[in-house]
């Protein structure tokens, strides 16, 4: 189905060889991005975009890239010890431990 393409498509990425040499303006790249979710850091989904701009030289560069490919990534729920009982509580949806919305 739609998730083994997904990941038959993660896969290819892996494929590829790491940069070699310089970007430059129109060159097609694709890149992972740590993000925080939920205060967890998680490693993205492979994403692709293509350099709009190059500003500076060496490591003081910055690239401008237009993303024209990512996944949604999954849903990471934070779990953190409730203060007065003591026991791992999962963050709901909506940011709210559970203990809170079974009236405390």
């Amino acid at each position: 189905g739609a998730v083994e393409e997904e990941q038959e498509q993660e896969e290819d990425y892996e494929q590829y060889s790491a940069l070699e040499g310089s970007l430059m303006e129109g060159d097609e790249v694709a890149f992972k991005v740590l993000e925080l979710q939920g205060w967890v850091p998680n490693l993205s989904a492979y994403k692709r975009g293509v350099v709009k701009s190059l500003q500076g030289e060496g490591a003081a560069s910055t690239v401008t890239l237009v993303v024209t490919h990512t996944r949604k990534p999954n849903k990471i729920l934070p779990r953190f010890r409730h203060p007065t009982t003591g026991e791992w509580v999962e963050a709901g949806a909506d940011g709210e431990d559970a203990a809170n919305e079974e009236g405390e």
